[in-house]
């Protein structure tokens, strides 16, 4: 059976500075903080996970939060997934959007991609819902059909440089350099989130979030 697990922990230098931290451990998505779902019945919280409930192939859907960092930040999280990603099976990431929508046709904003096509880890930019490639990751990063560990950082000064990285050990000991990008499109943000795209049952209520963090 195909799994999908994401478990995702972001960190920084200070958690004094986090602007959005959430282990789920409340047992909800309504407080501290709060999060927008791009429908009520397509996540569900338990055991201090978040995890999906979209039951409708060929879907994509979304969760997000209130984040106002866009430079001089690092975003990190861990996801493990445990399945063969496709041009229909894969996550974004996005670190920065002017819209909590995230399935909006008209975001503005930086996402990372994992999955796809090539199996890679990719920088996006979104604007006005243009999708363009910043930072194109190594093919066939994510090579697993079963599983997947990865641990994802990206960083931007406030010169506006990006750096992505991947450990695919799921540590964080051995980060390898995807690749580098100066670019100063879009310097203000309301929102951070995950837009999930599946195809058939086989990934019904397999993909599974726990601990949160954002920070300066």
């Amino acid at each position: 059976m195909r799994v999908f697990v994401v478990m995702l922990c972001l960190f920084c230098v200070s958690l004094l500075n986090a602007q959005v931290t959430d282990n789920f451990s409340d047992g909800d998505f309504t407080g501290n903080p709060v999060w927008t779902l791009s429908s009520a019945s397509d996540f569900s919280v338990g055991a201090s996970q978040l995890k999906s409930a979209n039951t409708t192939t060929n879907s994509n859907f979304y969760i997000s939060t209130t984040n106002t960092l866009t430079s001089n930040c690092t975003w990190e999280f861990w996801v493990n997934l445990q399945f063969s990603t496709s041009g229909s099976n894969y996550v974004d990431a996005y670190l920065i959007s002017d819209n909590s929508n995230l399935l909006a046709s008209n975001i503005n904003g930086y996402f990372v991609r994992i999955g796809n096509t090539f199996d890679d880890i990719l920088l996006y930019k979104s604007t006005a819902g243009a999708q363009a490639i910043l930072i194109d990751g190594v093919n066939v990063s994510v090579a697993s059909a079963s599983n997947n560990l990865i641990k994802i950082k990206v960083t931007r000064t406030s010169a506006n440089l990006f750096t992505l990285e991947r450990d695919m050990t799921g540590t964080g000991s051995s980060y390898f350099s995807e690749g580098t990008i100066t670019d100063a499109t879009f310097s203000t943000s309301t929102t951070f989130g995950f837009a999930i795209k599946q195809s058939t049952a086989s990934f019904f209520g397999k993909h599974l979030l726990m601990i949160l963090t954002l920070l300066r």
